[in-house]
């Protein structure tokens, strides 16, 4: 029997997707044909919803859309996790403008991680960038970072609660302000690629996304989300099919290639040395394995 420190060494196993770095990414993925297709309509600049249960792969193919276009000239990719909402929720529910702050953190975020774009590009000018947010929100990004941080951590007193509540954002200011650094930038779009925005969320938030997530699109800014079958609320006001159209993630073991996609994955994912070690007993296994457990948080 294989010891275990051969699937543990060098993390094989990393438990969720977004986690990883890019060259995991890149290195540890397979892609399918249908894999291929979604992540080209993930780019496209219609509005879709990327809908699968837990472990069909939707945060690693966001991060491989994510990755990919950043070494194109014509999109801007910007990437956001909401993982770490359930820090703030309690703070929300004892505020009585707690949804008011929820879409401020929420448009935060969308900000910050627009910084990150840019340098993963390399194209992020510090003053430009500082001057575009000033213009757009009256503030600066240490004061965005501060409001989501500090919601981020889950304990707020009085006097943070005052000073962030103070920053007003709205989704015609991010737009405009993702719009001008398009522009600057020499980019025809951006596209925004938001994971963990259903399952994260309350029933009643995650009204208050869906709502937000309807109206954030524009000539030059598209929005597409990770969401799960059955677990979301949408707003009265949000139409599947004209709105948003869904990408359903996952893999069926009815699927053409379907073995031999197991077995490519395995191979990336063990490398191989590791991966000639196994006999076919044990390969047929580990593709069980793998389906019910590596895609666990992919």
């Amino acid at each position: 029997m294989l010891e275990s420190a051969i699937f543990l060494e060098n993390n094989i196993f990393q438990e969720r997707a977004e986690k990883l770095e890019k060259s995991d990414i890149f290195n540890w993925m397979s892609l399918t044909e249908k894999d291929n297709q979604i992540i080209k309509k993930l780019l496209n600049n219609s509005t879709k919803l990327l809908i699968g249960p837990r472990g069909a792969g939707k945060s690693m193919l966001m991060k491989w859309a994510y990755y990919s276009s950043l070494r194109e000239s014509e999109i801007l990719p910007i990437y956001v996790n909401f993982e770490k909402y359930l820090h703030i929720e309690p703070l929300l529910y004892n505020a009585s403008n707690g949804n008011s702050i929820f879409i401020n953190w929420v448009l935060a975020k969308l900000v910050i991680e627009t910084k990150f774009s840019l340098l993963e590009c390399n194209q992020y000018d510090k003053t430009q960038f500082e001057e575009l947010v000033s213009k757009y929100f009256g503030t600066t990004t240490d004061n965005l970072k501060r409001l989501v941080y500090t919601l981020e951590g889950g304990v707020l007193g009085r006097e943070k609660f005052n000073q962030i509540a103070q920053i007003e954002m709205s989704v015609g200011n991010v737009l405009e302000f993702i719009s001008e650094l398009i522009k600057l930038t020499g980019r025809q779009r951006a596209v925004l690629l938001l994971d963990d925005a259903a399952h994260a969320f309350s029933s009643e938030l995650q009204k208050e996304f869906f709502e937000l997530f309807r109206i954030l699109k524009s000539r030059d800014v598209t929005a597409k989300a990770a969401v799960y079958p059955g677990l979301t609320t949408y707003s009265p006001y949000f139409n599947i099919g004209h709105d948003a159209l869904f990408l359903e993630a996952g893999y069926s073991p009815s699927q053409n290639r379907y073995v031999e996609f197991c077995d490519e994955l395995l191979r990336k994912r063990l490398g191989e040395e590791k991966y000639n070690v196994l006999n076919k007993k044990e390969m047929a296994y580990l593709c069980y394995i793998m389906r019910q457990m590596v895609y666990l948080e992919l």
